[in-house]
C-alpha cells in the first residue's frame, strides 16, 4: 500500500484545481491518484500543465485529453521531451498515424517504461512480410502493447502467425499476431485444455482460430457458456461449432439463446437482417411472430 505524507498543501490545490479546469470528475481523479499518489504533489507548471497543453495542441479536446489520462495515468507520470513526445513521433512519422487518430485511439496508451525504438524494428519486419500501412496503423493504435515487445520474442510471434499459414497482406494476420502478443503460453495451454474438454480435437482448435484468431482472446467462462447451450440445449455437435467460431463471440441471451434455427448461419446475422429474413417474412403467416419475438428478448 502506498502511503503519501502531504508537505505542500499548496502544490495539491493546484493540481486538483488543474484537473477540475479539465473537467476531470471525482471517480477520474480518484483514479489518476490511486496510480500515481505523487501526482497531489506535482509541480503544475513544470510538470503537468505542458503534457495537457501538448495532447491539447493535437486538436484533443477536453474529453479526449480526460480519456487519455484516464485510461493509462502512466503517462502523466512520464516525461514530456522523453518518453511522450518521442513515441509520439513514431507513431506520426514511422506508423503514419495522423495527430486525430493518435489522440483518438490507443496509440499513446503504450506503457510508458517501454517506449524504445524496437517498435521501429518490430515494424520494419512486419512491412518487410508485406504487411500493409493500414494494418501497420491498426496494430499501433489499437494493440501497442503487441508491437512493444523485445524484437526477439516479436519476431517469434511473426514467424508462428506466418507459419500457420496467415497472408501478411490480410488484417486476419493482425488478429493472429495479437493472439501470440498479448497471451502467455500458460494461457494458450488453458485455452486448448478447456477447448479439447468442451469437445473439440486440436486440429479442430488450431482450424477455429485460423478462421477467428480472436477466439483465444475469448474468456474461458464466456467459450464454455455459449458451447454448453449449444451442445446441452440445442443438440449442435461441438465439430459444427468449431466450423463457425464467430458463434462464440456474441450474447448467449441477447442473440442465440431466442434463435433457434442454423446456428451456423443465423446467430451471425444482424438484429435488422434477423427481422426481415425471419421475422417479418413470416408475420402474414404467424401474426403475433415480432410480438412473441420481442417478448421473449425482453426477457432476457
Amino acid at each position: 500500500m502506498k502511503i503519501l505524507v502531504f508537505c505542500n498543501f499548496s502544490a495539491t490545490l493546484l493540481v486538483l484545481s488543474l484537473v477540475r479546469d479539465y473537467g476531470f470528475n471525482d471517480a477520474q481523479i480518484c483514479k489518476l491518484v490511486r496510480y500515481c499518489p505523487k501526482l497531489l504533489v506535482s509541480d503544475v507548471e513544470k510538470y503537468l500543465l505542458p503534457k495537457f497543453q501538448f495532447f491539447l495542441s493535437l486538436g484533443a479536446s477536453k474529453a479526449e485529453l480526460r480519456n487519455v489520462f484516464s485510461s493509462n495515468p502512466s503517462i502523466l507520470r512520464a516525461s514530456l521531451k522523453n518518453k511522450i513526445i518521442p513515441y509520439y513521433h513514431i507513431l506520426r512519422d514511422v506508423v503514419c498515424l495522423d495527430d486525430r487518430s493518435i489522440v483518438r485511439c490507443d496509440g499513446l496508451k503504450c506503457p510508458t517504461s517501454v517506449i524504445k525504438t524496437t517498435d521501429v524494428e518490430n515494424i520494419s519486419l512486419l512491412r518487410s512480410l508485406g504487411v500493409p500501412q493500414s494494418s501497420v496503423s491498426l496494430l499501433a493504435s489499437c494493440n501497442p502493447s503487441v508491437l512493444v515487445h523485445r524484437a526477439e520474442n516479436f519476431c517469434a510471434f511473426v514467424k508462428r502467425t506466418v507459419e500457420l499459414g496467415f497472408n501478411p497482406s490480410t488484417v486476419k494476420f493482425i488478429k493472429a499476431l495479437v493472439a501470440f502478443g498479448c497471451l502467455r503460453p500458460s494461457k494458450w495451454v488453458r485455452k486448448f485444455e478447456t477447448l479439447g474438454k468442451l469437445g473439440w480435437s486440436e486440429d479442430e482448435i488450431w482450424s477455429a482460430f485460423k478462421k477467428q484468431p480472436i477466439l483465444m482472446t475469448l474468456s474461458e467462462k464466456k467459450v464454455r457458456s455459449v458451447m454448453q447451450f449449444l451442445v446441452n440445449e440445442m443438440g449442435m455437435l461441438p465439430s459444427t461449432i468449431a466450423k463457425a467460431p464467430n458463434i462464440l463471440f456474441y450474447s448467449l441471451k441477447k442473440r442465440v439463446m431466442p434463435r433457434d434455427v442454423n446456428f451456423a448461419t443465423v446467430v451471425g446475422y444482424e438484429e435488422k437482417c434477423f427481422m426481415v429474413s425471419y421475422v417479418n417474412r413470416y408475420q402474414s403467416l404467424v401474426p403475433n411472430l415480432g410480438k412473441i419475438y420481442a417478448a421473449e428478448m425482453d426477457k432476457l
